[in-house]
């Protein structure tokens, strides 16, 4: 049986592209730094130019490799990057919390320091970090890179 995965950093920028994810990351990067968190080896998911009206194909393989339990955090800059229509940023939060996965919104990680805490403890093993990219609409557009 696999073991779960380290914590999984997931950016969605509804226009912008790679420019934009790579400003949405480092701001993550630098909020996870502000409480010790070591980001340089989180698997990074990103979904490029997709609405957050719905669920793009990164945060579909997510929720996948959720639901067999190869994630067990899933780290956000703000809840809306999960989705901005409430009916599907509750389908994401409900299937992440089904599957045991914690959902950790980098701007409010200062005030739990717990959470920091269990970040640091997931950060004990280190391997390779990967990125998952999808684009917009079109789901059949999904790599992984290593």
């Amino acid at each position: 049986m696999r073991t779960r995965s380290r914590p999984v950093i997931y950016l969605r920028v509804s226009h912008g592209g790679r420019a934009a994810a790579a400003e949405q990351e480092q701001q993550v990067r630098t909020d996870l730094a502000a409480v010790g968190v070591d980001s340089r080896v989180m698997h990074v998911s990103c979904d490029l130019d997709s609405p957050g009206g719905r669920m793009g194909p990164a945060l579909l393989a997510l929720l996948e490799e959720a639901s067999f339990g190869l994630i067990e955090t899933v780290i956000v800059r703000e809840v809306g990057r999960l989705g901005t229509e409430h009916s599907a940023l509750v389908a994401v939060l409900l299937s992440l919390r089904s599957a045991g996965v914690d959902v950790l919104i980098t701007e409010a990680l200062a005030l739990d320091p717990g959470a920091s805490e269990r970040l640091r403890a997931q950060g004990a093993e280190r391997p390779l970090p990967r990125l998952t990219l999808g684009w917009g609409e079109e789901a059949e557009h999904r790599h992984t890179c290593q």
